[in-house]
């Protein structure tokens, strides 16, 4: 009875002030920002039983209202609104099960204004989706529309703004979180156990450790949104923009973790990491899916993807149609971490300090880094048995393709047009078990070495070279200009550009021009030698086919030729 009427009351003062009050207008529901501009000036107006305000909070930034939110958010209401200005909390806010915490009126920028909770510097959680262990089942909630803020002061550490602890479909759009060591934070607890999160618009500011964590939570969606502040509002020093972490016994996840058209930016400060994979218990899911895409990032100091020896598997990773403006490396993995079906694509990698693929040596790699343009050094040390695409890629600077001593590759597959002189490909040593390096109408210089029994002691030489790579061929030519003949004597070993790892002896070339040998009868074919960087030259005599030495050479001597050569 009382309910209703208040509700008559509210329709008759509605009609009765529908002229003079332009927030009212006769018919219609009452407009909420007229409505909380009303609460202010007119206190005869009736409070809707769904607002904070009809439960004892002031929100006037000063009196605690953390007691009269929480009993709206447990008073069976659906939908629980909050003014356009800021309500203090003295202690944890906790959205249960089923119910919609919305504001007024949104505005992130920085400062942020209107609907507010602050929480005193000593509250952590600020706010909380369940609390931690609360909720089970098909438990939703939907936060809109307001910031988490802080109060001023020294960030406290392991301060959290937003907690998500379990829920089911757990729906955010529009919630601007700033001032605290971790922003958001999702995670999956084994009772309660949390699935689903889907967020439109996150914003977050002046994080002092992490912007986004993800604990175990099993399914993540974030579209839109901006993680920094445009201006002065952030901080140095923090750790990353998203720390994938957690797992164990009865937990969900991480499982499904995807970014899509956010920006990642601080306007101020730096962040050392893009994305952070770290102690995930039990190593990590070969059943996991991370998807950044369409995003734009920067001011990243340290590395675009980390991980540490905790994490054992990244897997069906994929970052792609996205822009990279930072003086950072893009890997930086650890040795006891596998990286398997990883794509990079269609993204811009602009940056000062180089941009290294610099992959563990012991891990088997699943690499495809395609259609992507990358602007300074590009770097790939060679893991054992490791597969790698690069193709279509545009390079400003050079890329330089190592294997390790450890092993060799299983599968590389180059290709890609570069704006400087590059080096594609060096010490490809071992059996690789398919290559195709292609670089159509590029030439690439190199020096070929020249040894007489292993040794040049004592010679000099004029040497230069250059090679074009064709699918898995390697065209080359060479000019040998000798200038002194030294000390070192034996078979004469010619340099080539790249390992022959896996040929056959069908593989040739031939001395096109040679002047001022010694004793040469027949013209000189040139043999690549396996799993070798060098050639022999050798002659047809009389006797049968010889390999010439110090002997067929004077102090000037010149030899100019070509050799084509598959690496397998």
């Amino acid at each position: 009875m009382r309910l209703l009427a208040s509700l008559l009351l509210a329709l008759l003062v509605t009609q009765a002030n529908a002229q003079s009050n332009p927030g009212f207008v006769q018919g219609q529901v009452l407009n909420a920002s007229a409505l909380n501009a009303a609460f202010a000036a007119k206190q005869d107006y009736p409070i809707p039983p769904s607002t904070v305000l009809a439960f004892g909070a002031v929100c006037n930034g000063s009196t605690d209202d953390a007691a009269a939110i929480n009993t709206a958010l447990l008073s069976g209401n659906a939908v629980i609104s909050l003014p356009t200005t800021a309500c203090r909390a003295a202690s944890t806010i906790t959205v249960p099960a089923n119910v919609s915490l919305i504001g007024t009126r949104f505005n992130p920028g920085s400062p942020p204004l209107y609907s507010q909770i602050v929480c005193d510097l000593s509250v952590t959680p600020c706010v909380q989706v369940l609390g931690g262990v609360a909720g089970a089942g098909n438990a939703s909630q939907f936060l809109a529309n307001f910031t988490i803020n802080r109060a001023a002061g020294s960030i406290p550490g392991s301060s959290q703004g937003l907690l998500v602890s379990g829920g089911y479909n757990v729906i955010i759009q529009n919630i601007n979180v700033t001032r605290h060591y971790d922003c958001w934070t999702f995670k999956a607890v084994a009772t309660g156990n949390g699935i689903s999160a889907k967020v439109n618009n996150m914003f977050s500011s002046a994080c002092s450790h992490d912007h986004v964590v993800v604990n175990g939570w099993p399914e993540l969606y974030v579209i839109g949104g901006r993680l920094g502040a445009n201006g002065s509002a952030d901080l140095s020093g923090v750790d990353a923009f998203v720390t994938i972490t957690g797992g164990g016994a009865g937990i969900g996840g991480p499982n499904t973790v995807n970014f899509s058209g956010v920006q990642f930016n601080q306007g101020a400060g730096d962040v050392a990491h893009f994305v952070k994979f770290t102690n995930i218990t039990g190593g990590g899911s070969s059943a996991v899916v991370y998807n950044f895409t369409n995003n734009f990032a920067e001011n990243i100091s340290g590395d675009i993807v980390s991980s540490d020896a905790g994490v054992s598997i990244i897997d069906q990773a994929i970052i792609a149609n996205s822009y990279f403006n930072c003086t950072c490396n893009f890997w930086n993995i650890n040795a006891a971490t596998q990286l398997s079906r990883f794509h990079v694509h269609n993204n811009v990698i602009t940056n000062g300090g180089g941009s290294t693929f610099d992959l563990p040596s012991t891990q088997h790699v699943d690499l495809r880094i395609v259609d992507n343009y990358i602007q300074s050094e590009t770097t790939v040390n060679g893991a054992n048995s490791a597969d790698l695409e690069m193709r279509g890629n545009t390079y400003a600077g050079n890329l330089t393709i190592n294997n390790t001593a450890s092993g060799s590759w299983g599968y590389l597959n180059l290709g890609g047009s570069f704006a400087g002189a590059a080096v594609p490909v060096n010490n490809l040593s071992g059996t690789p078990g398919k290559i195709s390096l292609d670089f159509p109408g590029r030439t690439f210089s190199y020096t070929p070495t020249v040894t007489w029994g292993g040794a040049n002691t004592g010679w000099t030489c004029t040497c230069t070279g250059s090679y074009q790579l064709i699918g898995n061929r390697v065209d080359a030519k060479f000019s040998v200009v000798i200038t002194a003949k030294g000390s070192s004597t034996g078979l004469f070993r010619l340099g080539l550009p790249l390992t022959l790892p896996n040929g056959t002896q069908n593989d040739a070339g031939l001395v096109t021009s040679s002047s001022n040998m010694s004793g040469l009868t027949s013209a000189l074919l040139v043999l690549p030698q396996l799993n070798n960087a060098n050639a022999i030259i050798n002659q047809q005599g009389a006797a049968g086919t010889a390999s010439i030495t110090d002997g067929a050479f004077t102090s000037t001597s010149t030899l100019l030729g070509s050799v084509s050569y598959f690496l397998n």
